[in-house]
C-alpha cells in the first residue's frame, strides 16, 4: 500500500509441459502482510523481500500433494 504499512506475497508453482509432467498443474497462492502499529517488529517490505515466500510455501506444498495424492502416480510432495 501507499503508506509502507502492508504488502501482498505471491508465490506460483506450475508443471512445465516440455518437462512432459505425469500431472499438469499451475497453483498461485497470495498473503495480505500488514503491519501492527502497536508492535515493534520488522516493516513489511523488509518481511515480504526476506521472509515472505517462505510463509506461503508450505501451504502450496500442501495443495499440490492432496491434488495429486489420490492421482494414478501418487502424491507429488515439492522438495
Amino acid at each position: 500500500n501507499p503508506e509502507g504499512t502492508g504488502g501482498i506475497v505471491t508465490v506460483t508453482v506450475r508443471t512445465r509441459d516440455e518437462d512432459n509432467p505425469i500431472y499438469r498443474f499451475a497453483i498461485e497462492m497470495a498473503a495480505l502482510i500488514e503491519e501492527d502499529p502497536a508492535t515493534k517488529n520488522m516493516k513489511p517490505e523488509a518481511y515480504l523481500a526476506t521472509s515472505g515466500g517462505a510463509l506461503l510455501y508450505p501451504f502450496v506444498r500442501e495443495i499440490v500433494a492432496s491434488l495429486t495424492w489420490k492421482g494414478r502416480f501418487g502424491p507429488i510432495w515439492l522438495k
